[in-house]
């Protein structure tokens, strides 16, 4: 199975399975709070160490919310790249969300001090959406401690993780354990990623499949271009089911 994300750059990626999602983003300075749409709905997005990790707090969740998008970037700025962390809240989770107003992101994604940037998108019945970005530092968290490789083979159709990701603390897997992304930038201000549900395999064949299938859905995007592969491990923590990306290729190029 497929999904597609198109996304202009300065936009954060909120990929929900085969959901496309598309919204706009600044850039904010380290430590400032960007709020879109902040005249309808003031979110309050604040963030906290804890022991666990770091605890994502809202003063104000609308009642009419019926998404709420999480986006974790291991860098100060949101941008074209693949996340490196990834929720959709919905369903009962969002209710208990809506009361709690707090839930813990519990992953580790680099060294102890490492600025974030974290976006969070929320969709509404009224359609009043609203957009918060905020950095922050991480002192605390589960974090992958072996050296994960995702190797692209020789054809450059196909990609295989080098082990399984081993985590510091234990983590309980979503059925569907591995996802591989294919990202691609047609020019400095476009990208596209394109994915594949896989299971638990730790390969994943992305050509002729994938490939083919991109260019029945995006027909207007012919030639080369700078690409890779990121692989991504779903976890379950509290009830939230988080993506979590282990790895990447090297850059290639891909001919469409």
């Amino acid at each position: 199975m497929f999904h597609n994300i198109n996304v202009l750059r300065k936009i954060c990626v909120a990929m929900f399975f085969a959901v496309l999602f598309i919204s706009c983003a600044s850039k904010p300075a380290p430590g400032d709070v960007d709020r879109k749409n902040a005249d309808v709905v003031d979110l309050g997005l604040q963030i906290e160490d804890v022991s666990e990790g770091v605890l994502i707090s809202f003063e104000n969740i609308p009642v009419d919310t019926t998404m709420l998008f999480i986006n974790i970037y291991k860098d100060e700025v949101v941008s074209t790249q693949w996340i490196d962390a990834f929720a959709a809240v919905l369903g009962p989770q969002l209710d208990e969300l809506k009361k709690t107003k707090q839930l813990v992101f519990p992953f580790a994604l680099s060294e102890k001090n490492q600025r974030y940037a974290i976006s969070l998108d929320v969709e509404r019945d009224n359609g009043d959406n609203a957009r918060e970005v905020i950095n922050f530092q991480m002192q605390n968290g589960n974090n992958v401690t072996n050296n994960v490789e995702l190797l692209l083979n020789d054809e450059q159709t196909g990609v295989m993780l080098s082990e399984e990701p081993v985590f510091s603390l234990p983590v309980e897997f979503e059925e569907r354990k591995y996802e591989y992304v294919l990202l691609f930038f047609p020019d400095d201000f476009l990208s596209f990623s394109s994915g594949i549900y896989s299971g638990n395999d730790l390969s994943c064949n992305f050509s002729p499949e994938l490939v083919d299938h991109i260019r029945e859905n995006s027909p207007e995007i012919k030639g080369t271009f700078p690409a890779y592969v990121a692989a991504v491990c779903n976890i379950n923590y509290n009830g939230v089911s988080w993506m979590l990306k282990i790895a990447q290729t090297e850059d290639f190029e891909l001919e469409l």
